[in-house]
Order: structure tokens, then C-alpha cells, then sequence
């Protein structure tokens, strides 16, 4: 669940990442990226143009799916309701990118969210929650078992 700590990952370093330029090897195949993230942490910020700067590097992308991580989770909901905010955070997304000003690729077309599983029956209205936040691009959930 978000919480105001710093971000365990490292940082993003560009000048690693530039050591490296990957070759294109199918510049046209059509992609779509099944997992990725997208989140505003205190030390650590990954949204919507920094992944279409990423995705611009070369890829046909075209898709994405946007994967749970514990980001934008609603504050003032009841517990098993809060992870509904990451949906619409990612629709918010979906629909910038859906709008065409963002270039072909339609981020977020996909959305996984988090529902905890072992609510059992009382799981139902969390996950009609995330249909309606997803304005039909929630597709499933992840629950990590780890």
C-alpha cells in the first residue's frame, strides 16, 4: 500500500542508462507492453510522459497494460477500496493518452489492479468499484502471494 516513505527501488540514472543505446531489431512489429508501472512517490516519480519518453525510444508500441504497484491508493476509502484509486489513476492516464496528444500509443489501454482476495465474497464490490473507475479498460487483478 502507498505510504509517504521513500521509495525502495533505486533511482532512475540516466547517464547508467545512456551507456547503453539497445538496438531496434523489428522497428515495426507492433508491441504491446503487458506490464508496466506508473507512480508519484516522495524521491521517486514515473507517470504518464516519462514512460511515453521511454516507449519513444525506437519500439512500435502501440498498447500498454498497466500493472498494480501500490500507487494512488484512495485515503479516504475504506481499506479494501483504496487500491480502487490506482484504477482511476490509470484511467486518468488512459484518457490523456486516448486523446490522441500523446502520440499513437494508448497507454493504460489495459488496467490491472489490486483486490484483496482473501475478502472472499466481500471481494465483489471492490472489483465492481474498479470496472466502473476503469471505464472499461479494468481487466483483472493481482494479488501477490509472496
Amino acid at each position: 500500500m502507498y505510504t509517504d516513505a521513500p521509495s525502495p527501488h533505486f533511482a532512475v540514472r540516466p547517464d547508467w542508462l545512456a551507456l547503453h543505446q539497445e538496438e531496434i531489431i523489428e522497428p515495426a512489429l507492433p508491441i504491446v507492453d503487458a506490464h508496466h508501472h506508473l507512480w508519484d512517490r516522495p524521491g521517486s516519480r514515473y507517470l504518464l510522459h516519462d514512460f511515453l519518453r521511454d516507449a519513444a525510444m525506437g519500439h512500435n508500441i502501440r498498447a500498454t497494460v498497466a500493472m498494480e504497484c501500490g500507487a494512488m491508493y484512495r485515503q479516504d476509502a475504506a481499506v479494501e477500496m483504496r487500491p480502487v484509486g490506482e484504477t482511476e489513476f490509470f484511467n486518468g492516464a488512459a484518457a490523456m493518452s486516448a486523446s490522441g496528444g500523446y502520440g499513437e500509443c494508448r497507454v493504460c489501454a489495459g488496467i490491472i489492479g489490486h483486490a484483496d482476495l482473501r475478502l472472499g465474497e466481500r471481494v465483489e464490490p471492490v472489483l465492481e468499484a474498479h470496472m466502473r473507475a476503469g471505464g472499461g479498460r479494468f481487466r483483472g487483478v493481482r494479488h501477490i502471494s509472496a
